[in-house]
This record gives C-alpha cells, structure tokens and sequence, in this order.
C-alpha cells in the first residue's frame, strides 16, 4: 500500500526515484496496483473525472484502466507463491 503512494507522489512531484521504487515494489507484490486497477471500474465517471484532471494526485484510486501484463501478473503471482507453499510444506512433517 504504501509503495504505491510513494509511486503516486513521485508522479505527481516529478520524483524518477520514487516513481521507479513503486513501481518496482509494485512487481513484487502486486497487490496494490490491482486494488487501483479494481477501483478504476467501480468508481463513478464524475471521480474519474476529477482524478484525471489533478493528473492522478488521487493516490488510491486509479485514473487508467489496468494494463493486460499486471492482470495477468496479479492472477500468476499468488498461484506462484501457493504452489510454492505446497512444495515446501509437503516436505516436512508435520
């Protein structure tokens, strides 16, 4: 969550390093680009608006729809880490 305030922020102020930090965390765990994916389809045309016009300063609602790759990213990411999990665990004893 927080990285993608730092993203919005670095944006918005011109900040390459904090835009690329964001951006960077935001591969790893993808969890807040797609909460600001979802909500670009949930909020009303009138926020969309507004969020466009400050140029994206709105740092927990999205003013462009999400792209294909980070769609794709946030349905592999947690099928990764759970298979992941399941070979770990079916190693030990428990």
């Amino acid at each position: 969550w927080l990285s993608g305030i730092i993203e919005v922020l670095g944006g918005v102020m011109g900040n390459d390093d904090m835009l690329n930090l964001g951006t960077s965390v935001a591969f790893f765990i993808p969890s807040d680009a797609l909460w600001r994916s979802a909500s670009y389809f949930v909020q009303p045309a009138s926020i969309l608006a507004a969020s466009t016009a400050l140029r994206g300063a709105m740092p927990i609602l999205a003013n462009a729809p999400p792209t294909p790759f980070l769609v794709a990213w946030g349905l592999v990411y947690p099928a990764m880490l759970l298979v992941g999990a399941m070979l770990v665990f079916s190693r030990r004893d428990l």
